[in-house]
């Protein structure tokens, strides 16, 4: 990014954060304690939106927000979100200043796909051993798996309510375990 910048603005005017070029280009990490900004750019804003976890979208809008904060008031100063969507909810409520519209459109999506907080998801890993049979888990969840992760396998778990499949699950958990199976079961995770 650094280079392509540098490419319209001049190298010398272009810096990786931190930096005390006229151009700095950073990553989310680079925002504390960053304001007065005369200009913020997003790029591919929508690969943000449509990451590859459930709360991408949300994710992107605290992102896009946070940046928004940063810069400062007074004419000339601007963000802008490169995007092919523009009347994406989350870039609508960027430009809108208004989250609101763009939260109850992710929660209806979320509701209708049973995630959270409508519904429920954890993550099973099993490790050290060929991938078990989770049939008796069947009746009470959707199960999307077995793939391969690291030396054993990994499923998610996925229902309105888990509690039924969590019962079901303690005896397994415990008979995989006794056999020599490392087992890890991740409740509502933030990395599917």
């Amino acid at each position: 990014m650094v280079a392509e910048v540098g490419r319209i603005v001049g190298a010398a005017n272009v810096t990786a954060a931190p930096g005390d070029a006229a151009v700095v280009v950073g990553t989310e990490r680079d925002l504390v304690g960053v304001q007065n900004l005369d200009l913020v750019v997003i790029p591919d804003f929508d690969g943000l939106i449509h990451g590859t976890n459930f709360r991408s979208a949300e994710d992107a809008l605290r992102l896009g927000a946070r940046l928004a904060a940063a810069v400062g008031r007074g004419a000339g100063q601007r963000m802008m979100v490169q995007t092919s969507e523009p009347d994406h909810p989350v870039v609508r409520a960027l430009v809108k200043a208004d989250p609101l519209p763009a939260l109850r459109s992710e929660l209806d999506i979320r509701r209708r796909m049973g995630y959270p907080p409508s519904g429920e998801l954890a993550v099973l890993e099993i490790s050290r051993g060929a991938p078990p049979d989770l049939s008796t888990l069947a009746g009470h969840c959707d199960i999307l798996g077995p793939a391969p992760h690291g030396d054993g396998s990994r499923w998610l778990l996925g229902a309105r309510d888990l509690g039924e499949a969590k019962v079901a699950l303690r005896p397994l958990v415990q008979r995989w375990r006794d056999s020599g199976l490392r087992v890890r079961i991740d409740a509502d995770p933030i990395d599917l």
